[in-house]
């Protein structure tokens, strides 16, 4: 982890307000940091975990699930029952995935080892749902795209548009969560936003868009699970939740 991005992450820790009802279970980094996607002026931005208490349960309270925005940096804080957590995880959203995966962290040492064995199964959480991850990837660059012009086209966007076509490339090659593999052509990209060009980076944009598509659309076609593999990653999740709300 980045020293600063550690004493960031720590120092937002300690500015939290206790939440009646909650404990702490983990901070973690997402956004471009966790893909060497970012630049001086990219925000820290966090997703904050939280474990209720088993009165929230019994009373059925809706989870925790709300955002803050720091001023004066806008930077966010998610804070999120854990929950949502694992019910994404099981869908296989990519937001889920990237809180699993990265290694920009800090978490209640009560809970350290209960979230390593969860981190070993990325690969398998994946997989499982991996057609459902493809598609909500592909959403990101459409929604990115659908209204954009040359006009009003930005580096964050372009940046959005090629962490989530290269995340699918690398996904669709190696059958895993990898975002490092391309790091020549991340250079690249990184170098061509020093002199952005609106139009030429939108068209660029928009080739990605279709060389993702036909390649989604054919694997949609073929992929499949082992039900009984599912099953068994199903009570992971599980497990993991009953020993971190239930202290068993």
């Amino acid at each position: 982890m980045k020293d600063n991005i550690r004493i960031e992450i720590q120092r937002r820790i300690d500015a939290l307000k206790p939440i009646e009802g909650y404990e702490f279970f983990g901070a973690f980094l997402y956004g471009s940091q966790n893909y060497n996607l970012d630049t001086e002026d990219s925000d820290i931005d966090l997703v904050i975990l939280y474990i209720p208490a088993i009165e929230k349960l019994i009373n059925l309270t809706p989870p925790l699930s709300k955002e803050e925005v720091l001023i004066p940096t806008i930077e966010k804080n998610v804070l999120k029952d854990i929950r949502l957590f694992t019910k994404e995880l099981l869908k296989g959203s990519p937001n889920a995935l990237e809180i699993l995966y990265t290694d920009n962290f800090l978490i209640n040492s009560v809970y350290l080892s209960l979230w390593e064995e969860l981190k070993d199964n990325i690969k398998g959480f994946l997989q499982r749902k991996m057609n459902s991850f493809l598609i909500a990837e592909f959403g990101i660059i459409y929604n990115v795209l659908k209204n954009a012009n040359a006009e009003i086209f930005s580096p964050k966007q372009a940046k959005r548009v090629w962490h989530s076509a290269y995340t699918i490339c690398n996904t669709l090659t190696f059958k895993d969560y990898n975002p490092y593999v391309y790091d020549n052509l991340r250079e690249d990209f990184l170098k061509s936003l020093e002199s952005f060009n609106s139009k030429k980076h939108l068209e660029s944009s928009k080739m990605l868009y279709y060389k993702t598509k036909e390649e989604v659309e054919k694997f949609l076609k073929s992929w499949g699970y082992p039900e009984d593999r599912s099953k068994i990653l199903e009570d992971k999740v599980y497990s993991f939740l009953k020993k971190v709300i239930f202290y068993e």
